[in-house]
């Protein structure tokens, strides 16, 4: 949602926008990716290199063990 409003989209267009998407993978078990890459307001603002980098574990976890480090060995 915030590279959809980085973008100049409107927070709530990105919400609803986002918000559609999952509730197609909740209601139909698809795959988060490939439904975010499949909509077509999404893809007008963001390139598909750019929706991966959003759902990449890799990025979102990235900070995991600084994060444990500091809660469980202060």
């Amino acid at each position: 949602m915030l590279d959809l409003t980085r973008k100049g989209v409107a927070r709530e267009d990105a919400y609803r926008w986002i918000q559609r998407c999952a509730m197609k993978v909740w209601d139909a078990d698809k795959d988060f990716l490939l439904t975010l890459q499949e909509d077509p307001d999404i893809t007008k603002v963001l390139t598909q290199e750019e929706i991966r980098s959003v759902v990449n574990p890799e990025l979102q976890l990235r900070n995991v063990d600084a994060i444990f480090a500091r809660v469980f060995h202060p």
